[in-house]
């Protein structure tokens, strides 16, 4: 699979077709200038490199994962203003493959014995901070938006946002994701991700208004990475 083509430098064509401008960590759509994070460092690449030390408490599987959402999670990939909501949710969707993979790296590089429980954890965590961080790009938007100098064109546009069940079916779907390419070593976080998400009903109808979004062409870039 291709994970999509680079020109001169700066310009990326994932693998829908779609054009974008890199600048500063981020992926500007030619077309319709809606903003997603720049991944295309990655593309063929291993992320092992990027991952360092060895784990010896559950609690630093926590943190490492945090400092990389702290680092990743811009609020301009969650601005409804600049970004339709399914940009939105593909932009989350995206930070938590990277920081599954992330998590898989760690695990590797560690003997700590409660693997599940540590694993688990850390994804409360994960999904958490991604909930807060949403929120606050929101929040922050709703204020820009009854702001006198907001330009009238801006602050008439609803202010869509995820809801916390929205984000936690996006990260339970990428760390299945990750996860299934690692099978042998995950079988029991996979089959609780799978329980859950078939059984709890906060986490039914998603998938429907969610699908193009988990679409694999708009993700490509992910699967040559090495990890």
């Amino acid at each position: 699979k291709s994970g999509g083509r680079s020109f001169n430098g700066n310009l990326w064509v994932d693998g829908a077709g779609s054009s974008y401008v890199k600048w500063c960590s981020l992926l500007i759509n030619t077309e319709n200038f809606e903003i997603q994070g720049d991944y295309t460092r990655l593309h063929g690449n291993s992320l092992r490199e990027s991952v360092n030390g060895m784990l010896k408490k559950s609690a630093s599987l926590n943190s490492k994962l945090l400092w990389y959402l702290r680092f990743r999670c811009n609020f301009l990939l969650f601005d409804t203003v600049i970004n339709s909501l399914a940009t939105v949710r593909l932009n989350v969707y995206q930070v938590f493959l990277v920081c599954a993979m992330k998590c898989h790296l760690l695990m590797s590089n560690t003997k700590l014995s409660n693997r599940s429980k540590c694993i688990l954890n850390a994804f409360e965590e994960v999904a958490s901070y991604m909930t807060s961080k949403v929120s606050c790009a929101a929040n922050r938007l709703a204020r820009e938006m009854k702001s006198p100098s907001t330009h009238q064109s801006s602050s008439s546009r609803p202010n869509h946002h995820l809801s916390p069940h929205q984000i936690r079916w996006l990260a339970l779907v990428a760390f299945l994701k990750v996860f299934q390419r690692k099978q042998s070593q995950y079988k029991d976080i996979i089959r609780r991700f799978k329980i859950e998400l078939a059984t709890n009903p906060r986490m039914h109808g998603h998938e429907a208004h969610f699908g193009n979004v988990v679409d694999p062409k708009l993700s490509t870039i992910f699967d040559a990475v090495e990890f």
